[in-house]
Order: C-alpha cells, then structure tokens, then sequence
C-alpha cells in the first residue's frame, strides 16, 4: 500500500476519498479529485442504516466542478434511500471519467427528526503504473 497525494494505491486500485464520515445534518463529503483519472470510475457509497432519528431518510446525490472550490452542479447520479430498516449497505455508480468535471462531493439529504447515518464514499480507478 502506497499514499500518494489524494488518495492509497492499494495494488493497482487508486482509492481517492474522504473517508468514512457521520452526517446528522447532511454534511456533504470532502472534494474528490479526479485529476488525471480516464475511463470508467466506480464511485462507492457505503451508507449504513440510521444509527438515530425517527423515521429517518437519506437520500444522495453526485456534484461536480471544474475546481475544488467552485460551484458545484447536479451530475444526474443518484442513490436509493436509506432508512432505519432499509437500504443500508453498498451502493456503487460508474462514471464515465469524459462526462465528469475533475471534482466531485456526495450530497446526502437527510429528513427525519435527529437522523444520522454513518457513511463511507470512495471511487476506484485502475491505473497502468508504467503511465
């Protein structure tokens, strides 16, 4: 396992993420960088049952940007609802690396009284190490 700046070479798998994060209030995740990505990505979303809240939804989407900080637009991908009983597990998307801005965050929207859901987003790429 090698790190590199934005992500862990695990093989030939780069892993760029934010890692594993709770949201209560529909925290979005940090900026994934695509940088020099091509191809087919998988984008995971681990997103667990709710861990608290009555009756407790999350529902999520993908934005991307041309820059970290700029203005982040709907990309169309979208996830099924979790819930308290339904849902919760892996959730993965492919992306066309041609059709998305080089940064992208997951945007949960929770609802429910006091929800929160543990949450886990990376996307995998293979990458030729002779490039």
């Amino acid at each position: 396992m090698t790190t590199t700046a934005g992500g862990v070479w695990l093989g030939s798998k780069l892993v760029l993420a934010p890692g594993a994060y709770t949201t209560s209030g529909g925290a979005t995740s940090g900026a994934i960088d695509l940088g020099d990505l091509e191809g087919n990505l998988a984008f995971e979303l681990n997103a667990a049952l709710a861990t608290a809240g009555t009756t407790p939804t999350l529902d999520g989407k993908l934005q991307h940007a041309d820059t970290e900080g700029g203005s982040y637009a709907d990309t169309g991908i979208t996830f099924a609802q979790v819930t308290d009983a339904a849902g919760g597990g892996v959730q993965l998307r492919i992306l066309d690396r041609s059709t998305i801005k080089r940064w992208i965050k997951y945007v949960p929207t929770i609802a429910g009284a006091n929800a929160s859901f543990p949450i886990a987003a990376a996307v995998v790429a293979i990458k030729d190490w002779a490039a």
